[in-house]
C-alpha cells in the first residue's frame, strides 16, 4: 500500500509518518531496519526542502562551561573553539527575527555546556517564551543545580520539559531531593535519562574512544536530515547546522552579520542540507568522521515520547 493511501486513511500526513520514523529511530534501536527504508524511498515522495522549509529546533549556546568532563564527551579532552557566554543582545536579535516568523518549534540553552550554570538562564527563558509564545523552551542538564526552587523559577518563566541526564547510572542527590519534594504535576515536566539507555557517537570524531553502541551498520554514505530541522547558534553568533560540529568547523554564517532566516536560506547552507540528504558525508568534516546514523532527536508528541527514557514518578 502507497505511503499516501496509508497517511490519507490515518489522517496524518506523510511527511509526519516519515519524520517521526526518521527522530524515533535514534533511541529506539529495533526502529532502525524500518528507517534504513525509510531513508531509500522517502526522496520519492518528500520534498525535503519544500515539506521543511524551516527548522523546527534552536539550540543556544547561553555559555561554554560545564562542570563535567564525562570520558564520552569532547569536553574530557578538547577546549571549544570560543568559550564565555552569549551577549543577551545577540540572543534577543535572534528571538526577534523568529518571532516575525511565529516560530513554533523547540528552544534549548545549551552546545557543550551546562546551561544551569549560567545565572541569566531564566532571562533568556522568559524573553523567548513571550516573544515566541508558541515555541517550546527545553532545559537540557545533568541536573547537578537543579533544586526545587530553581525548578519552579525556570518553570514559571516559560521552561515547559526538563531533559536530565544522569551520567553516574542513578539519580545524584540533588534530584533525589528535588524529585520527592516537587508535586505530581511538576515531576511530569521532567525526563531522567540514564547513560547506561543513550546511544553513545564519537561526536562527528571529536571523541576517539567512543564508536557508535546503536548497531554495526556503516553510517558514512547515510542521508542526514539533522540540517534540515536543526541549527545551533553558539555563544559568538556563529551558526551551525550539527550539534555534533564541536570544532565549529561548518559554520553557515554568524547572526551578528546576518539574519538568522538569511542564513537558513544561504545557498551555503541549502547545498549543505541537500548534500547530507543525498549521504554525501565524505564531502564535509566532521560529517565524514561522524559514526552517528544520520538523524537527531527531536521532540516527540506527548504520546510518542521514548519508550527507552526512564521517568521518576
Amino acid at each position: 500500500m502507497k505511503a499516501a493511501s496509508i497517511s490519507g486513511r490515518m489522517g496524518i500526513s506523510r511527511e509526519k509518518i516519515f519524520s517521526w520514523i526518521i527522530m524515533r529511530q535514534q533511541t529506539d534501536r529495533r526502529l532502525y531496519p524500518l528507517f534504513r527504508m525509510v531513508s531509500s524511498i522517502s526522496g520519492r515522495f518528500i520534498n525535503w526542502e519544500e515539506t521543511i522549509p524551516m527548522f523546527s529546533r534552536v539550540e543556544f549556546e547561553i555559555n561554554s562551561e560545564c562542570n563535567r568532563k564525562c570520558g564520552y564527551c569532547p569536553n574530557s579532552t578538547h577546549e571549544r573553539k570560543h568559550k564565555g557566554l552569549m551577549d543577551m543582545k545577540l540572543f534577543r536579535k535572534c528571538i526577534d527575527e523568529m518571532s516575525r516568523i511565529k516560530y513554533r518549534g523547540m528552544i534549548s540553552y545549551h552546545f557543550y555546556g551546562e546551561p544551569l550554570l549560567d545565572p541569566r538562564l531564566g532571562e533568556f527563558v522568559e524573553y523567548a517564551s513571550g516573544k515566541c509564545p508558541g515555541s517550546r523552551s527545553f532545559i537540557f542538564t545533568n541536573g547537578d543545580f537543579l533544586d526545587v526552587k530553581k525548578f519552579r523559577d525556570l518553570a514559571s518563566r516559560g521552561v515547559s520539559h526538563f531533559i536530565v541526564t544522569q551520567h553516574d547510572g542513578a539519580l545524584n542527590g540533588v534530584m533525589k531531593k528535588t524529585m520527592s519534594a516537587l508535586k505530581a504535576d511538576e515531576r511530569k515536566m521532567i525526563e531522567i535519562k540514564y547513560l547506561r539507555d543513550d546511544c553513545l557517537i564519537n561526536r562527528g570524531g571529536s571523541v576517539a574512544s567512543v564508536k557508535n553502541n546503536a548497531d554495526n551498520a556503516d553510517s558514512s554514505k547515510t542521508p542526514c536530515m539533522l540540517p534540515c530541522i536543526n541549527m545551533i547558534i553558539t555563544v559568538n553568533g556563529n551558526v551551525l547546522p550539527c550539534c555534533n560540529d564541536f570544532f565549529e568547523k561548518q559554520s553557515m554564517g554568524n547572526v551578528s552579520e546576518k539574519g538568522i532566516i538569511e542564513i537558513w536560506n544561504s545557498d551555503k547552507f541549502r547545498r549543505f542540507r541537500s548534500d547530507l540528504r543525498a549521504g554525501k558525508r565524505s564531502e564535509y568534516s566532521p560529517c565524514s568522521e561522524c559514526d552517528y546514523n544520520g538523524y537527531t532527536f527531536q521532540q516527540l508528541p506527548e504520546n510518542l515520547k521514548r519508550e527507552r527514557t526512564r521517568k521518576v514518578a
